[in-house]
């Protein structure tokens, strides 16, 4: 969004996120480094679940990327998008499997040479297969069709059933890691129409008397030693946020400004302790009615059906 947005230079971009901004590091950019990424602090908020009945009581640990490119930078990298009925269940217009193809074909750089009907080349967001198979997992593929389960060499084609053994394809480029970060926001901060802030995390939003938003206020995280307004420059009018909730914060830090020249306001959800949802609630925004009546009830994941909330003036 960041990449677009500000690409053909005539639009002023701040992105705030609540992360840190290490997405480039060394343990974030080999794959193996999942190993040290787990459980880390620095990278991860750390969620669980509460008790869950079929784990014997035991907690749940959500792996939540707390790094600019979120999740992308500390999940095992697998390249999938779920079925086409998943999105075509969800019953939300525009959310159809034939609606949301276009776009993933459009961020995406294959390398493997899959289907062009359900693969792009031209995007930024690179899927290659994992360089090196383990002799072990050979043996179970060969086990697994010989048992009958049937085959599939690409979990992302559309056309079949996803059902059969078979290996995932990775977002990797020459063995590395492609986060979101690495394949889009790493471009767009090129651009100088495109700040970064990380270690904010948004608390609310902010509106005047005739309840237009104009601005936020956040949280400056790891650092506590002073007070600041920020005011936002009539240059910076377009803003939009990631966040998560990390426990405890230090104090409040105001970004406040009436702005006849804000265009808008985007908040990126996620599933686990939805961003959106807090910062409309904290901001006395009563919406969630409204949200639900998006997605039937029993599909308890709605926030990424959802996917965007978008204020505007």
């Amino acid at each position: 969004m960041a990449d677009r947005l500000s690409a053909d230079g005539t639009k002023k971009v701040l992105v705030l996120e609540a992360g840190t901004p290490d997405y480039n590091a060394m343990i974030v950019r080999i794959p193996a480094g999942i190993l040290r990424l787990f459980r880390n602090t620095k990278y991860d908020w750390q969620h669980e679940t509460g008790g869950e009945k079929a784990c014997n009581g035991r907690n749940v640990f959500l792996q939540r990327g707390k790094v600019l490119g979120g999740s992308s930078c500390t999940n095992v990298c697998l390249h999938h998008r779920g079925s086409a009925q998943d999105y075509d269940d969800w019953g939300v217009p525009g959310w159809k499997a034939a609606d949301v193809l276009p776009f993933f074909k459009a961020s995406q750089k294959d390398m493997t040479g899959r289907s062009p009907e359900f693969h792009g080349v031209d995007g930024d967001w690179v899927m290659d297969d994992v360089r090196y198979q383990n002799p072990l997992s050979k043996r179970f593929l060969e086990v697994g069709e010989k048992a009958g389960l049937g085959t599939n060499d690409d979990f992302n084609n559309w056309g079949r059933t996803q059902e059969g053994v078979g290996r995932f394809q990775v977002s990797e480029i020459n063995g590395e890691r492609c986060s979101g970060a690495k394949a889009f926001l790493t471009k767009a901060m090129k651009n100088k129409n495109c700040k970064v802030r990380t270690g904010t995390m948004v608390r609310r939003i902010n509106f005047d008397q005739s309840k237009t938003a104009t601005g936020v206020t956040y949280d400056l995280m790891g650092d506590d030693t002073m007070k600041v307004s920020f005011f936002l420059s009539p240059s910076f009018p377009h803003w939009f946020f990631s966040d998560r909730e990390p426990g405890d914060l230090p104090r409040t830090y105001r970004i406040a400004r009436p702005l006849s020249s804000l265009k808008h306001l985007i908040l990126f959800n996620t599933i686990i302790h939805s961003p959106i949802f807090r910062r409309l609630k904290l901001s006395s925004i009563r919406v969630a009615k409204s949200l639900l009546r998006l997605v039937p009830s029993h599909h308890h994941s709605f926030s990424c059906a959802v996917g965007l909330v978008h204020l505007s003036t």
